[in-house]
């Protein structure tokens, strides 16, 4: 009859491991991943642990980020004879938390590491089911995911500017071209080369005096990467009003008006 009951036991509490996505957060000082969830509870056959995916790209600042791994638990066991464990932690050190019931509980692992560009890691996720004394093991699993820590792809900054040939009359519309593959541009700002600046998106100015001037844009994006575009443009003098007479054409007047003024010379000589 004991053995029965032991049975009943074994059956109605056991291990079952699912992860859920990766949560990826904005990154500030801390970058957080949602590694999974335990879930202890009957009835299974077996324990088992499953971690999907098992490998981790993790995003950090140039400066590093500290990386926390959390893991949701829920442990229920239908009796005062038994008990429940689970834990997580890093291999080789750096942290680790654990749970442990005879009844039911739930929450969240938390673990937390600071990591540096080019680090990797590797997580232990363990879980198992013993007698009330923690004597006998009835079923255990443990599952591993790894990770490794980079630096995402810069920002490219660029832009461009309209009109292409400006004189000192026009209002330039400058334009942010910057592009950013795996983060976010956050913020811009610009120079105009003449001691004047902006950190709007895409600005507008009007330059006072004709001449070149080194235009500058910076773009930091919200893993603190910064990339900077220059670029030259050259402002000339007020431009010739559309239907006014030019060089040229004054030129030309002058020429007819001498080639007159050559004939009625010459006729009043004969």
């Amino acid at each position: 009859m004991k053995n029965r009951i032991t049975l009943i036991i074994v059956v109605l509490c056991l291990v079952s491991l699912s992860c859920l996505p990766i949560s990826k957060i904005a990154i500030a000082a801390q970058t957080t991943v949602n590694m999974g969830s335990i879930n202890l509870h009957g009835p299974t056959n077996n324990p088992y642990v499953i971690c999907s995916p098992s490998n981790y790209d993790i995003k950090v600042r140039t400066s590093g980020n500290t990386i926390t791994i959390q893991v949701g638990y829920s442990l229920d066991c239908p009796g005062t004879a038994d008990d429940g464990y689970c834990d997580i932690s890093f291999v080789g050190g750096g942290g680790s938390d654990s749970r442990h019931t005879g009844e039911s509980d739930s929450g969240i692992l938390t673990i937390s590491k600071f990591m540096s560009p080019g680090d990797s890691f590797t997580v232990m996720l363990h879980a198992k089911y013993t007698d009330m004394y923690g004597a006998v093991l009835l079923g255990e699993d443990t599952e591993y995911a790894s990770g490794t820590v980079r630096v995402p792809a810069y920002p490219v900054a660029g832009f461009s500017f309209s009109p292409t040939e400006p004189t000192i009359e026009d209002t330039i519309q400058f334009t942010d071209l910057s592009t950013a593959t795996e983060t976010t541009i956050q913020s811009w700002s610009w120079s105009f080369g003449d001691g004047t600046s902006s950190t709007l998106k895409n600005p507008t100015y009007q330059y006072q005096k004709s001449g070149p001037y080194t235009v500058t844009l910076q773009v930091i994006d919200d893993y603190g990467v910064t990339n900077i575009k220059t670029s030259t443009i050259t402002i000339k003098e007020k431009s010739i009003v559309p239907g006014a007479p030019g060089f040229e054409i004054l030129l030309v007047l002058f020429a007819i008006s001498m080639i007159v003024f050559l004939k009625r010379k010459r006729r009043d000589s004969d």
